[in-house]
């Protein structure tokens, strides 16, 4: 039950369990001066309707597919975008991820956050990509390094975006049926060194 669980919260985040969700949405741990991420007046939409650093046995995502996907890349790499994490747009300046990607935060680590990233090895189309920098980052105060508990950090971006972020599912959602995981994690199961240049999904 416990891992169904897991599984059905994948596509707000990776490897955090439902009742993390749940605490999160119910109960946040974080502050904000600015609208909460719950309580946005309208959230975004696919155009097509309705773990860990892999997406085994995936296929690559349409460009706006997911418009709520946040690709985390080192300011430094200019010139290839090679993603550090993924996570997911709560706020017009709020990302939700996984605070493993972040425990050894510092600021001159030099995070950036890139929005309308599809194939991250196509420099023509990084005209279309909304960038942000990172402002702060809270991992959840329950966080454990070592079984990856409330596995989960929000990301205040130093300004806002002009994207619309996913809708959050209300307190009392009981997940069924399938669920996507999207990423630019490798693609095979026993390697890290197949990452794709085009996001990639997979059900769940």
């Amino acid at each position: 039950y416990e891992a169904t669980m897991k599984v059905k919260c994948c596509l707000v985040l990776f490897l955090v369990s439902y009742s993390d969700c749940t605490h999160f949405i119910k109960r946040p741990w974080f502050s904000s001066t600015n609208t909460s991420p719950t309580e946005q007046r309208s959230c975004g939409s696919s155009s097509e309707g309705t773990s860990g650093s892999r997406i085994v046995g995936g296929e690559e995502v349409k460009r706006g597919r997911f418009p709520w996907f946040a690709a985390f890349v080192r300011k430094a790499d200019v010139n290839d975008l090679n993603v550090i994490c993924g996570g997911t747009l709560i706020s017009q300046r709020h990302v939700l991820s996984a605070a493993h990607c972040f425990q050894s935060y510092r600021p001159e680590n030099l995070y950036r956050v890139v929005f309308n990233l599809i194939d991250r090895c196509d420099r023509q189309s990084r005209k279309s990509l909304q960038n942000a920098a990172v402002s702060k980052v809270q991992i959840h105060p329950d966080y454990s390094s070592e079984s990856l508990k409330s596995d989960i950090a929000v990301i205040t971006l130093t300004n806002s975006v002009s994207l619309e972020p996913v809708c959050l599912p209300p307190s009392n959602f009981n997940p069924l049926g399938d669920s996507d995981v999207i990423g630019f994690g490798s693609t095979r199961v026993k390697t890290q060194s197949a990452y794709p240049c085009v996001l990639q999904k997979a059900v769940v």
